[in-house]
């Protein structure tokens, strides 16, 4: 009983240190021993056994490796033989050779309870296979342990040797539950690139794993048709923010989806390059909107090109935008209150109308009058500068985007 538990420590310090540690249950629906005598050799076969066992593994690449340790049940036979127990502790190889179906090997030493027949120990040798189902192991073990006395016909010297006579032999099924082991959930590898030309845009997408496919595409996240030969173009698109999603599955079910934006320019529109690079870059800014005359609310034609190509920064965001307005120093203040909130509302009707995702943004309107003045009211150009309008969004990932930076 001391060697058991010495036994069980020794596994279970090795256990601290080990990648996976595991715990299995044994069948053993066939038991045979044989012993030699000098007349005849006697084939006798056990009663149906279990075991307990476990396992403290390192992995590298496909190869696994590790100790063992398992505890059997009596074997008993009924040709009067003392039933005896045998206990092997051993090292172990496990190789990865497809899809999570291995091959294993055991060597190592058996401990048995010494009876007329039995030695106290012994050599021990396993062969078989397994496959893996996430955390739980499935092997199919044929074993063979040296348990028989010298004289009675023991020959367990090699592996070859596990099917001769004077062994205890075993086929078990053991079923293990691995702790520590990290489940492989990462999808196939995708490939999409895009391909811009004026107002037209050409995504190339596909998988490079054999049995995994493309599932779903998705342009600025509304479903769009997966195409046989992995190819999506769009044309005549408006200036904006465009971005093809592609999600991809593998044989285990395991997901991966890639996204490629691309930012496109309508030939008509007044964007200017810099914006176009801050945008690419991330650096996004909304407009700003100047040039009211007095007392007029609504937009010029000007104004209205300048919102439409400013607001596709907002493309694929959620989150909400304000819409603030501001005037000059002319009039009262409670006109001025009252024009600045009207333009503002005025703003946020047309903004509703041009941005590509309008279910996604909360617009909320501020007016504030004759307040923030970005240059001295001192000239009937500086006043129109002053009447404006102006925006902030904050997205519901913490993303702030205001409008760029005043000049004149």
């Amino acid at each position: 009983m001391k060697k058991y538990l010495m036994l069980g420590m020794l596994v279970a310090s090795i256990q601290a240190v080990a990648v996976e540690y595991s715990v299995n249950v044994g069948l053993d629906p066939f038991r045979r021993t044989a012993v030699e005598s000098t007349d005849e050799s006697t084939d006798e076969s056990a009663d149906i056994g279990l075991s307990l066992g476990g396992e403290s593994i390192w992995s590298k690449d496909k190869l696994k490796y590790g100790l063992g340790l398992e505890l059997r049940t009596e074997t008993s036979q009924d040709n009067g033989w003392d039933n005896f127990y045998s206990h092997p502790i051993y090292g172990v190889l496990k190789y990865n050779v497809w899809n999570d179906y291995y091959v294993l090997g055991r060597l190592g030493r058996v401990f048995n309870e010494e009876t007329v027949i039995s030695e106290k120990g012994g050599n021990y040798f396993a062969f078989g296979v397994g496959k893996s189902f996430g955390n739980v192991d499935v092997e199919l073990v044929h074993e063979a342990s040296e348990t028989i006395k010298e004289g009675s016909g023991s020959n367990l010297k090699t592996p070859l040797d596990l099917f001769k006579d004077g062994n205890l032999e075993t086929v078990s099924v053991k079923v293990a539950y691995v702790f520590g082991r990290t489940i492989d959930t990462t999808g196939p590898e995708v490939s999409l690139i895009s391909q811009v030309e004026g107002d037209k845009v050409t995504w190339t997408y596909g998988v490079t794993e054999r049995k995994a496919k493309i599932t779903e595409t998705y342009l600025n996240g509304k479903a769009v048709p997966v195409e046989a030969d992995g190819t999506f173009s769009a044309e005549g698109l408006p200036t904006g923010r465009y971005a093809l999603e592609v999600v991809a599955v593998d044989k285990k079910g395991n997901i991966t989806r890639k996204t490629e934006p691309v930012i496109l320019v309508d030939k008509n529109s007044e964007i200017t390059e810099k914006e176009l690079k801050e945008f690419v870059a991330g650096e996004r800014s909304l407009p700003i909107i100047v040039g009211y005359e007095v007392n007029v609310t609504e937009l010029t034609d000007v104004q209205k090109k300048r919102l439409q190509d400013g607001v596709y920064v907002l493309d694929g965001l959620k989150g909400t935008l304000s819409v603030v307005g501001y005037t000059d120093d002319t009039g009262t203040d409670e006109l001025n209150l009252m024009l600045s909130k009207e333009r503002a509302q005025t703003v946020a009707e047309m903004v509703k109308k041009v941005v590509k995702n309008p279910d996604d943004i909360k617009i909320v309107t501020v007016g504030r009058g004759e307040t923030n003045f970005k240059v001295p009211n001192d000239s009937d150009a500086n006043r129109k500068l002053n009447r404006r309008i102006e925006f902030e969004f904050k997205s519901d990932s913490g993303e702030v985007i205001k409008s760029e930076e005043f000049t004149k």
